[in-house]
Parts: C-alpha cells; sequence; structure tokens
C-alpha cells in the first residue's frame, strides 16, 4: 500500500536520485502512463574524464573540461535539443505534459521560466507542472489521469502528400 505521507517526506540528496524515484512510482502506480512518458536528458556533463597520454593517464584540465562542455552543448543543439526543456514529458490523448522535477531548494533556470511562459500561452489548460517531492510527482500523475483531457485529430498525417 502506498504511503502518501512518506512521498512528501522523502529527502534526495541528488536530482538523479529523485529521477530514478519518480519513474519508480509512475511505473509502478499508473500502468496507463507506461510507455507514454520519458525522461529528456538535458543536464550538462561536469564529470572530468581521463585522458591517456605518452607519460601515462591525466585528468583533464578546467580548460579542456569547458572546451568539451561547449563543443558537446553545440553538438546537443545542432541536433535539435531545447534549453530548458522539462524533465519529463507524457503524451495522453493527444496532450503533451510536461514536468519538471526539482529539489526542494532548487528553482527554475532562465531557460526554463522562457520555455514555460511559452507552454503556458500555447497551452494553457495544460501547465508546465514542477515537482519537488515524489508527492507532487503521484498528484500530478493523478491529474493527468483523472482529467483524461483528450483531442481527436480529424486529419490523417498519411493524406498529406510529402
Amino acid at each position: 500500500m502506498l504511503n502518501l505521507e512518506q512521498l512528501k517526506t522523502r529527502v534526495f540528496e541528488t536530482e538523479d536520485q529523485f529521477q530514478t524515484a519518480s519513474n519508480l512510482l509512475i511505473s509502478q502506480q499508473f500502468p496507463r502512463l507506461r510507455g507514454k512518458y520519458w525522461h529528456t536528458e538535458n543536464e550538462k556533463w561536469i564529470r572530468r574524464i581521463a585522458i591517456e597520454t605518452d607519460e601515462g593517464w591525466r585528468v583533464e584540465t578546467d580548460e579542456e573540461l569547458k572546451h568539451r562542455q561547449m563543443r558537446e552543448g553545440n553538438r546537443s543543439k545542432g541536433k535539435g535539443l531545447v534549453s530548458g526543456i522539462m524533465d519529463w514529458l507524457f503524451v495522453h490523448n493527444g496532450i503533451l505534459y510536461k514536468l519538471e522535477l526539482k529539489l526542494p531548494n532548487g528553482k527554475l533556470s532562465d531557460s526554463q521560466k522562457e520555455l514555460k511562459i511559452v507552454f503556458d500561452r500555447d497551452c494553457p489548460n495544460v501547465p508546465v507542472a514542477v515537482a519537488y517531492n515524489l508527492y507532487h510527482v503521484y498528484t500530478f500523475c493523478s491529474w493527468i489521469i483523472k482529467n483524461d483531457l483528450k483531442i481527436n485529430f480529424t486529419d490523417k498525417f498519411e493524406k498529406y502528400e510529402m
């Protein structure tokens, strides 16, 4: 039996732990959402790497780390990565739901705030939600299922010529 009070008080040291626990909660408690949600990997990689040289191994310098992050960031943007995209995206009945996870003292980045304004303007009935604990994740998913909003498309994509 799910203890909702424990969901409110569970503390995570990292957002990765919060992400993993959220995925487990959603997959176990909301079977109607299985296969309809995903985590969008959008975090910067700050872990240093080891570099092999003729003299042996060494850890990359601050300058090398900075250049690698810029290179990877540019590569990701070139492939369509959107800065500020929410952590979890759900598609249910033709509607895209957005959920951002933050540790209790976390704040939305400037790019997340800008994207939230765009999403809230374009889809005012489906707001971007921010969860600071597992209880928020649970209530958000419950809201999706309870409201069961639907969009019906009259045209099929296949009828348009390429």
